[in-house]
């Protein structure tokens, strides 16, 4: 097979969210050109076949990639724990119902680094086939049930419920599925995310059209009085979480991250942007503002490193695109007030705070010491950078408020919450938990 690259640049052996797919086609067919141009055979005198591999998931890309000779064949990995049945689907023309790969990384590849249990972010059965069938058996009673958010765990919950043979009713104040994923899939880069948010659409497009046990109510806000009166056996709260907002002073001049992805003619004007907050959020709407809008962009994150905890490879390609596209990354610093043109920012310029520019160092899980780590020695400073607005990304907590609502009036026997409204988490944590949720009805 054909890859490039090795584990001191991650990103390219493990092709994260944010490079295109089939990025190495061109190098296996300059391979495979060769071989015959030069008759380079086997040991047993056959031509050598040629595996394509990296993010080929796309039937119809892994499809051109043959047809056009660019390899022999095509390898998948990854593709195939987000959904084991797909060669199967793809051979009997089922395209539309492979559960995508997203290449987020944090359930397979990340999992295993961390010394957990390899899983999938997208596929909650995934290593887990012994203990949850593939179909799970039906209900001895069908329940009424209400699923209020309809982001992934709301999502996974729902379909799980319906495969239980329950009477299912999906809210949302989003006019369609997906809840968060959908601003995370609007960067240009999120095309892995994108297909993901796609495919949600068409199974509650397809479930909608096809089951009479399942309802929708996009756009809609699920009350308390609308809950009450529809006598529900049992609620799912799936109400996502809040951005957690810093409380300096001249906050209210900044905008949260997914405000602005909700609105990005709050762009208009603007030529500089600070983004407090260094985590996977704050990194990507940086990279986007910076790649796709041409924009001034710096980052803040007060910690050591950028995006800590995140697969390695992601981490370091993302870092790597944002130096590439002149992101200023500024790690050990803390936002400590906004006034008029001005971010003023605590910053540590001691040589010992590590490069946040360095890409091929993993950072180690908190349960491994590191004996080569150097303490880092504060030598504070006090500057201001030159801004026409500031993104907060710095975290999110639970928007449970409307679960307890629930809680306090007994509108339903079962009462459940999940995904990020029980605890802020990544996609991962919140499709198995809606999965789980969902065959347990």
């Amino acid at each position: 097979d054909v890859d490039l690259g090795c584990y001191d640049n991650w990103w390219l052996p493990h092709p994260p969210t944010t490079m295109k797919p089939g990025l190495f086609l061109d190098v296996a067919k300059q391979v495979k050109d060769y071989f015959r141009e030069e008759n380079i055979l086997s040991n047993k005198g056959l031509p050598v076949p040629v595996v394509g591999v990296g993010k080929l998931g796309y039937p119809d890309l892994a499809e051109k990639a043959l047809a056009e000779e660019m390899c022999d064949m095509v390898m998948l990995a990854r593709p195939l724990l987000a959904d084991p049945e797909w060669p199967k689907k793809a051979y009997a023309g089922r395209v539309a119902e492979i559960r995508p790969c997203i290449g987020c990384q944090e359930a397979c590849i990340n999992e295993f680094v961390e010394g957990g249990h390899p899983m999938c972010a997208v596929n909650p059965r995934t290593s887990f086939e012994a203990t949850l069938p593939a179909q799970p058996p039906k209900a001895e009673i069908s329940k009424k049930v209400a699923v209020v958010g309809a982001g992934p765990a709301g999502f996974e919950c729902a379909m799980a419920a319906l495969s239980r043979g329950h009477e299912v009713h999906l809210f949302d104040l989003f006019e369609n599925v997906g809840g968060m994923v959908r601003l995370a899939a609007l960067p240009g880069f999120k095309r892995d995310v994108k297909n993901y948010l796609e495919w949600m659409e068409r199974m509650v497009a397809k479930e909608s059209r096809d089951n009479p046990r399942f309802k929708t109510s996009f756009g809609t806000e699920a009350t308390l009085q609308l809950l009450a009166d529809a006598h529900y056996d049992s609620i799912v709260c799936a109400t996502g979480s809040n951005e957690t907002v810093p409380p300096i002073d001249g906050i209210e001049q900044a905008v949260l991250a997914r405000d602005l992805l909700g609105d990005l003619t709050l762009l208009e004007g603007k030529d500089k942007v600070v983004v407090t907050g260094g985590g996977l959020v704050g990194c990507e709407v940086a990279l986007m503002l910076a790649a796709e809008y041409e924009l001034e962009v710096t980052v803040l994150e007060m910690l050591p490193h950028l995006m800590d905890g995140i697969c390695t490879a992601n981490r370091g390609h993302l870092i790597h695109e944002m130096e590439k596209h002149g992101v200023k990354l500024m790690n050990c610093s803390t936002l400590k007030a906004i006034e008029d043109g001005f971010a003023v920012v605590d910053t540590n310029r001691s040589s010992t705070v590590p490069d946040p520019y360095n890409t091929w160092a993993p950072i180690l899980p908190e349960n491994i010491p590191n004996p080569l780590a150097k303490a880092i020695k504060p030598e504070m400073e006090t500057v201001e950078i030159p801004t026409d607005l500031v993104v907060l990304a710095t975290g999110n907590k639970p928007d449970n408020a409307f679960y307890h609502l629930l809680l306090e009036s007994y509108v339903a026997p079962e009462l459940h919450l999940i995904g990020d409204a029980c605890s802020s988490g990544m996609i991962t944590e919140a499709v198995r938990a809606g999965y789980r949720t969902g065959i347990s009805l």
